[in-house]
């Protein structure tokens, strides 16, 4: 998958949300100093259905010479999916 397709999915599934926050920002340097792992919560409500996202993200980031040379990105995007669908009369 090309980046710019990542980029336009990424785009295109939190132009669905609103009200994002982002909360609880947590990094830790790992051993040597140029990587570290950055932990955060997002909190919005998904557009459709005024259901309240919420999420913990994981980056793990690797610098060399100031620029990123390695990014590694986890969250439960399924969850979002799951919310972008349900009405908002639905349990969750």
């Amino acid at each position: 998958m090309k980046v710019l397709t990542i980029h336009e999915n990424v785009k295109k599934v939190f132009s669905a949300l609103c009200d994002i926050e982002v909360t609880n920002v947590r990094s830790h340097v790992v051993e040597g100093g140029n990587s570290v792992i950055t932990e955060f919560d997002v909190t919005a409500i998904v557009k459709a259905n005024g259901r309240t996202y919420k999420n913990t993200y994981v980056k793990f980031m690797t610098e060399q010479e100031g620029k990123i040379v390695y990014l590694r990105h986890t969250s439960i995007l399924q969850k979002l999916s799951k919310l972008l669908l349900l009405k908002k009369s639905n349990n969750y």
